[in-house]
């Protein structure tokens, strides 16, 4: 089971979400976790995402939201049009048929995000040649 915080590096087809309560433990969470994989093994999912923890008003105890996902390589899906093949790798986002890097935070509309994620000044436009 592939657990992620965010957002998986890899293509999922979400299943379902789901949201677990459990009481004040150590680790913390650790039951609510093992729910969630308990309830992902049901749905046919094998990875969990997106987690979030929340505590209660008393401070004795929590509950913890998941999406439920399947990757979409474990899956005769296809892939969507604006999906990528192979995937791109982290900081990268697949536009125009190609790995395009992302820069965090975004570049100015007079920068571009070059293949090292730095912004950089886009090259000036060619100057027009003058007809005789």
């Amino acid at each position: 089971m592939e657990i992620v915080r965010d957002r998986p590096s890899f293509l999922v087809v979400d299943l379902a979400s789901a949201r677990a309560r459990c009481p004040f433990e150590e680790p913390p969470y650790a039951g609510c976790l093992e729910e969630l994989r308990t309830r992902a093994c049901a749905v046919g999912a094998d990875t969990l995402y997106g987690i979030t923890e929340t505590l209660t008003a008393k401070g004795n105890g929590g509950q913890m939201q998941a999406t439920l996902a399947l990757r979409s390589q474990s899956i005769a899906a296809p892939v969507p049009a604006e999906g990528c093949t192979p995937i791109c790798s982290p900081g990268f986002d697949f536009q125009a048929h190609r790995c395009i890097p992302l820069c965090n935070p975004a570049c100015l509309l007079t920068e571009i995000c070059n293949s090292h994620r730095v912004c950089e000044p886009k090259e000036p436009p060619a100057a027009p040649v003058a007809r005789p």
